[in-house]
């Protein structure tokens, strides 16, 4: 079985935290499978990328494979067909775009009023902007049907 943690990457040059949920997700599905693919969306500073140029793979060890894929800002990401692109090296021969499992976390912010800095009625119009946010696996191109996604609440 094939799995896949999907990681996004908006902004040019930002990088997410180490851990960044990996240790929780693994907790979470209790086990490694034996081909991982840890996925990051990268937006570049030209507006398209060539396709020739869209993905980088590097393997980590033990069946886990860091997959980049580079988009241009101009472009909507689509991981689905990064990962087409990226499965016709020969290193993820084997590996069905369409029967992957994908992981991802999701973040619901609560305004709790508790957490100084921020006026009430500030924080709950914020929250209640990023609940109305599109989900990460639409704004990838990601089939709702695969994915599989980790909650985390922060109160602010």
């Amino acid at each position: 079985m094939n799995h896949l943690l999907v990681r996004g990457q908006r902004e040019v040059g930002r990088r997410n935290p180490p851990g960044g949920g990996d240790l929780q997700l693994q907790t979470g599905i209790a086990s490694w499978h034996e081909r991982v693919l840890l996925v990051q969306a990268v937006s570049s500073d030209a507006p398209r990328v060539d396709p020739d140029q869209r993905v980088t793979l590097v393997p980590v060890g033990a069946g886990i494979t860091r997959v980049t894929l580079h988009f241009g800002f101009m472009e909507h990401p689509n991981v689905l067909e990064g990962l087409k692109l990226a499965c016709r090296d020969p290193s993820l021969r084997g590996i069905d775009p369409e029967r992957i499992t994908f992981y991802s976390r999701r973040v619901m912010v609560i305004a709790s009023g508790k957490v100084p800095g921020m006026a009430v009625w500030r924080e709950r119009i914020f929250a209640a902007m990023h609940l109305n946010a599109n989900l990460p696996a639409a704004y990838f191109g990601v089939p709702t049907a695969q994915v599989v996604e980790m909650g985390l609440e922060i109160q602010i």
